[in-house]
């Protein structure tokens, strides 16, 4: 019965087939016939030999429109990628750091911009207070000042008292320059235990004593303290042979966190809008 089925449906499409050209002649009409390969008439009569239910197949797949391309290029999946996190030397270009041996290699580690750095080895607060460091300060008109001092003081210096002097002898010569910029003040560094042993001057509860006086400091004149001895303290193979500079890989988490205080103060300040 299945091998008399194609032949009985290619008879039937071959009378209407030649019912309508007929009458299409008879009436005047011309008529439309679909040619071609892959018109559906030729499809049947090509296929009269297989399945019905397969030819019907054939059809409909062949009417389906075409399925989109998806393309999986590295192009075009950096095209929606979200943005990349804006550099340190972008992020810090309106902002300054002064400092001493410990902020230089923000510098000769090309971290941040050179305009971006102001410190020198051996800078202390007493040093700092040059007309020529505020000659640049007002030239450049940051928007910070990021102020990291102390050890070239805490050393020579009997009490924490001097040293609070000191520092607001720096911090208002500053603020008379670019009255305009938001201080952050750096907690002096903490040094290894071989550093201490060395040096006594460097010893963690002075430092630490030290610290309190400048955090009540800044908070009374408006200034950010910033904290970051306990990322030093989790990571002694940051330290450099002395145990009192330390390595590049500092650096980055040091400004990670500088970062982190910034943009929050900023958002505090702007109240989450854009400027």
């Amino acid at each position: 019965m299945r091998r008399f089925v194609p032949k009985l449906v290619y008879l039937t499409v071959t009378a209407v087939v030649l019912s309508v050209f007929l009458f299409s002649l008879s009436s005047g009409i011309q008529p439309e016939i679909v040619t071609g390969e892959n018109s559906d008439i030729n499809l049947i009569l090509r296929d009269s030999s297989k399945d019905i239910r397969e030819t019907e197949e054939r059809i409909k797949e062949k009417k389906k429109p075409p399925e989109p391309v998806i393309s999986d290029s590295s192009e075009e999946i950096a095209a929606v990628s979200p943005t990349e996190k804006i550099s340190n030397r972008e992020r810090f270009e309106n902002t300054v750091f002064m400092g001493d041996s410990l902020t230089t290699p923000l510098n000769y580690f090309g971290i941040l911009n050179e305009s971006s750095v102001l410190a020198y080895p051996g800078e202390n607060l007493t040093s700092a207070l040059e007309d020529e460091n505020m000659e640049k300060l007002k030239g450049l008109q940051p928007q910070n000042i990021v102020m990291l001092f102390g050890i070239n003081d805490v050393n020579m210096l009997d009490v924490e008292k001097e040293f609070i002097y000191l520092y607001r002898n720096l911090t208002d010569k500053v603020r008379s320059t670019v009255p305009e910029a938001q201080i952050y003040i750096i907690a002096v560094t903490a040094v290894s235990t071989e550093a201490q042993i060395e040096f006594p001057g460097y010893e963690e509860k002075r430092i630490a004593s030290f610290n309190n006086a400048l955090e009540k400091f800044a908070v009374e004149n408006g200034f950010i303290y910033i904290n970051v001895n306990d990322i030093i303290n989790a990571h002694q193979e940051f330290f450099d042979p002395d145990g009192i500079h330390l390595g590049k890989d500092f650096y980055e988490l040091y400004l990670e966190r500088i970062r982190s205080v910034m943009d929050m103060k900023e958002e505090e300040r702007t109240g989450g809008r854009a400027e």
